[in-house]
């Protein structure tokens, strides 16, 4: 079975039954050479994890519609243990880095009394105006749109963070400097919650992903792990 999407960037075939994923052409161009045939994927996850690693800042209408709808599905059980976890009072300060379309978003401030206050960040212009939307009747919500490197958030602002499956997307050569700034605005004894994609090669490795936070002195704990994916506690001293 050969399932076609094409966008507005390029046109991907996918082998259903051999799960091979082949870019067949730039449409902006003419020519309509080969570009490169992927291995083989180990299962329909990872397939996905491929096709979710296009342009996260710039996304084409077929991508934004395909995360979209691809988040609330796969991160529905992982969001109800995360926010198991947490276990909210309702008055903290979040941060929901990476925000996206305000899928997670929107199950936090859910939980969130008048005193409490949400806020979402992400660098995609196209995402956020996704979460405008969707949170649109909540009024303890800000949108922030920018690198967190610099948007001048002021240092120790949240009682808690929240990352799901943005660090393993990111260059790793900025993650230091991305992590640093995370824990600045993280409160003293504030959390950063980590959902994370744990198979390579397109997942980060936990232990790496440990010595990000740990190198900045947060201590992590393992809070659930199914499979490839797992969901980390990181505390500030």
């Amino acid at each position: 079975m050969l399932i076609t999407f094409s966008s507005s960037l390029n046109v991907v075939c996918l082998n259903w039954k051999q799960y091979d994923i082949v870019p067949l052409m730039d449409i902006g161009k003419k020519n309509e050479k080969r570009l490169k045939i992927y291995p083989r994927y180990n299962n329909i996850l990872e397939l996905f994890s491929y096709f979710m690693s296009f342009n996260f800042k710039n996304p084409s209408k077929l991508f934004s519609w395909f995360y979209s709808l691809f988040c609330p599905i796969y991160g529905k059980f992982y969001y109800k243990e995360l926010l198991k976890a947490i276990e909210l009072t309702g008055s903290e300060s979040i941060l929901d880095f990476g925000s996206g379309a305000g899928v997670l978003a929107k199950k936090i401030v859910k939980e969130l009394s008048y005193e409490g206050k949400l806020t979402c960040l992400d660098r995609s212009d196209a995402f956020l105006k996704k979460a405008r939307k969707k949170l649109r009747k909540y009024t303890n919500v800000d949108f922030i749109l920018g690198d967190i490197r610099e948007v001048g958030i002021p240092s120790n602002t949240f009682d808690i963070i929240t990352i799901s499956w943005v660090i393993h997307h990111l260059p790793k050569e900025e993650l230091p400097d991305i992590i640093q700034s995370i824990v600045n605005a993280l409160k003293s004894n504030g959390k950063v919650y980590v959902i994370e994609f744990l198979a390579l090669p397109h997942g980060i490795a936990e232990e790496e992903l440990f010595k990000f936070f740990n190198r900045m002195g947060l201590s992590e704990s393992v809070v659930f792990r199914k499979k490839k994916t797992g969901i980390f506690e990181f505390k500030k001293k």
